[in-house]
């Protein structure tokens, strides 16, 4: 049985309560954004062949102390490292990708890198970061092509600024984000009429105060799918964070709050089993955007840098410019612009593609002949995952809320000790 070790923050099995999740870090067991569940679990469940165990790292590989003891215990114990990425060509991440490098450079097994991006500005063709920046990526990149076939990055932009730093079509693989591979060929996603009773879908992160003001007011049935720890910090504590100014969804006086129109979810699968009712979904979050898809909904991102735009152009997923967008935009005018043929029509050749790249890179998927893995569907399917997280109750029932207890910081270590499988 091969064995791969997979940077996620946690395993789709391991059963944690928001309150853990939460604790993990600084920044949550998700990363400070929810969106990272929906790719590493994608990508843990193309990799979990019959005879193949896929371990989680609990992000422990980017926050080494002693990276030549931590190369040793890998290529005594694992056959492959897989690192499923989103935007970590980033000048915030280069110490992380400092750190890869150097363990990348000393170990022998395989290392495939799936789905990284540059995050750049939408007409920028590089991050504003200097030469130094440059040389991070560059030499994170020749670790990494030193030990696969390719790297996979998200889209064009990314690899466009990766061929500045010398590396060609040959080295760099274009794949999109891995969440949008659960099903061989596609899966049928119908348009909906939007209504006042249409539940709709924001996936937001600021900006177009006014559009998002004016459909909280239009459509009573409208929820915010939160993804940035911090939002589940204000729904878990019911506080408003330092410095909180009064606007945005962030704070109990906003009307997202007051009215319990808020969800946080930690777990991919209950997040899209609850979007699976709604008509449509909107807003500045890529995988909030795919989450919806991924729930056969309609979605249509606005597009506010190359992160989220480079994904969107790859698949096909109607987007709009986010500074394009006006002031007397209604949904039901970004919903009439959320048209899908394009994504239909270039799933199957990009599903093709994607699992292409794996077998290159030497990674057995369930979709070769033999690889199916029915159990692993069924095994998620019966966990008792936490519900949606949800502002708190007392101050729905308008009791004064009692101060929050503080949430017990609970360390990587003692949380993937307790692994649930």
């Amino acid at each position: 049985m091969s064995r791969i070790l997979l940077r996620a923050g946690k395993s789709p099995f391991q059963v944690f309560t928001p309150e853990q999740s939460l604790a993990v870090g600084g920044t949550g067991v998700f990363g400070a954004n929810a969106g990272n569940l929906l790719f590493s679990g994608a990508v843990h469940r193309a990799l979990s062949v019959p005879d193949a165990e896929v371990v989680t790292d609990g992000f422990v590989l980017e926050n080494l102390k002693n990276v030549p003891k931590m190369a040793d215990h890998i290529d005594e114990r694992y056959d492959h490292v897989v690192l499923p990425f989103a935007n970590a060509f980033r000048p915030g991440f280069a110490g992380q990708l400092a750190t890869y490098a150097e363990l990348i450079e000393r170990l022998h097994v395989p290392v495939t890198v799936v789905g990284v991006g540059a995050q750049m500005a939408v007409g920028a063709d590089r991050p504003d970061a200097g030469a130094e920046f440059d040389e991070v990526v560059a030499r994170f990149v020749r670790a990494v092509l030193a030990r696969s076939a390719t790297l996979g990055v998200r889209g064009a932009r990314s690899a466009a600024y990766l061929a500045q730093l010398g590396f060609g079509p040959d080295a760099i693989d274009v794949i999109g984000c891995p969440s949008l591979f659960t099903e061989r060929d596609g899966f049928a996603i119908r348009p909906r009429d939007v209504t006042r009773e249409s539940r709709i879908d924001l996936t937001y992160t600021g900006g177009l105060s006014a559009l998002v003001d004016r459909a909280v007011e239009r459509y009573p049935r409208l929820e915010f799918v939160a993804q940035e720890h911090h939002r589940l910090r204000l729904l878990l504590e019911g506080a408003d964070p330092a410095g909180y100014d009064g606007r945005g969804p962030l704070g109990t006086g906003h009307p997202l709050y007051r009215d319990d129109r808020i969800r946080f979810f930690v777990d991919a699968r209950t997040w899209t089993d609850h979007l699976a009712g709604f008509d449509l979904a909107f807003g500045t979050r890529i995988h909030g955007a795919i989450a919806a898809l991924l729930a056969r909904v309609p979605a249509i991102v606005l597009a506010y840098d190359s992160r989220t735009l480079e994904l969107a152009e790859y698949h096909g997923i109607p987007h709009r410019d986010f500074h394009a967008v006006g002031p007397g935009t209604d949904v039901a005018t970004l919903a009439a612009d959320a048209d899908l043929t394009e994504f239909h029509a270039r799933f199957p050749e990009l599903a093709a593609h994607y699992r292409a790249f794996l077998t290159a890179n030497g990674l057995a998927h369930i979709w070769q002949d033999g690889g199916a893995n029915p159990g692993y569907d069924a095994r998620l399917a019966a966990l008792e995952l936490p519900p949606a997280v949800r502002r708190p109750r007392r101050r729905l029932l308008g009791r004064r809320a009692a101060p929050a207890a503080p949430i017990a910081r609970t360390s990587v270590s003692e949380l993937i000790a307790r692994r649930s499988g």
